[in-house]
């Protein structure tokens, strides 16, 4: 049936961009008209969009699909430039030259003009090359943004005072900047290779104050990109309290080099709890997925967390809880997070 048709060439278009495949999608783009307008509408719906060096990832919804490409030009670039209106969602992976600049620039212009970006993403790398345009850009978004992922040196008065978030995710080491600079968020993620808190407590020694925003940080994220966790970085509960007033969740994301190290992880986190008089009303330690050839399954996790009961686990990891008292004569909520499966034994 003719009412049919246009359901019909969504599902083709649909099935090509699952496929991955830019040379059947331009075929079928330039096969005629109602096609074109096919794929036409598609991009123009598109919610989700990645750019990376040799690919970019579109998506709607929780459904995303990388489409490569092997030359500067990215393949149904006529297409893409039609993206724009509807994205809420935006990924800067990637270097941008001037005339990368240029060729994205139609996009940039749709989404500033909408208005409605919710979470947007830019590596340390990108942006050192591109602060003014980036600056430019995010500020435009000031009332719709809840979700950012930025280096330090976004950190400035100008941000502090232009964004309230829901989380906000530090992606390279942080620097001083952040006790002034932060702006208002409910969660806080800090993205480093070593802890910086030692850093911190000496600039908090010498200058006496912190942002004011800090006081509206809720959950603090303390994520070890590398193999470069140290135990002694459960010593930092009440510096963080210092600098963070209000966190009622800290969590660690940490890898681990064996089962003995994870069990020493979570015997040293119960002594430092034991130990500390402030402490968030919930701790939590989620031992990041590692390459491997075996599954660690729930009895095993039981035997690691034995003093622990278990809590809803999810798709990804095993949960198990515990009341731990503080020094303070307070009680909090120990959660300790293993993953399903890749977990190398060494």
């Amino acid at each position: 049936m003719p009412s049919l048709i246009p359901e019909i060439l969504s599902d083709i278009g649909n099935e090509l961009i699952e496929n991955k495949d830019s040379n059947a999608i331009n075929r079928f783009a330039l096969s005629g008209k109602m096609p074109f307008q096919t794929m036409i509408k598609l991009f123009s719906s598109v919610e989700t969009l990645e750019i990376h060096e040799m690919h970019y990832i579109i998506g709607w919804g929780a459904k995303c699909f990388r489409i490569d490409f092997e030359f500067t030009e990215p393949p149904l670039k006529f297409l893409l430039n039609c993206s724009g209106n509807l994205i809420t969602r935006f990924y800067i992976k990637n270097y941008f030259s001037n005339a990368q600049q240029k060729m994205y620039q139609p996009i940039f212009d749709k989404i500033i003009a909408q208005k409605q970006l919710i979470t947007f993403t830019i590596s340390d790398d990108i942006y050192k090359c591109n602060t003014a345009l980036f600056d430019e850009f995010l500020i435009h978004f000031s009332s719709t943004l809840k979700n950012l992922s930025i280096p330090s040196k976004c950190l400035t008065p100008k941000f502090r005072d232009s964004f309230n978030l829901e989380s906000l995710t530090i992606v390279d080491f942080v620097d001083d900047r952040l006790l002034l600079f932060c702006c208002k968020t409910s969660s806080l993620t800090l993205t480093f290779d070593q802890s910086p808190l030692k850093k911190y407590k000496k600039f908090f020694l010498q200058n006496h104050r912190n942002g004011p925003s800090l006081f509206s940080i809720n959950e603090l994220i303390l994520d070890y990109t590398n193999d470069c966790f140290c135990l002694l970085n459960f010593g930092c509960f009440e510096n963080c309290m210092k600098f963070f007033p209000s966190i009622k969740l800290m969590k660690f994301n940490v890898s681990f080099k064996s089962l003995d190290n994870i069990q020493s992880i979570i015997l040293y986190c119960t002594k430092f709890i034991n130990g500390s008089i402030k402490v968030p009303t919930k701790v939590i330690i989620e031992f990041k997925r590692q390459k491997g050839a075996i599954c660690l399954g729930y009895h095993r996790c039981k035997e690691i967390c034995t003093d622990f009961e278990t809590y809803e686990s999810n798709s990804k990891f095993y949960c198990f809880r515990r009341i731990v008292l503080t020094a303070g004569n307070e009680s909090t909520i120990f959660e300790v997070q293993l993953p399903k499966w890749n977990l190398r034994l060494i």
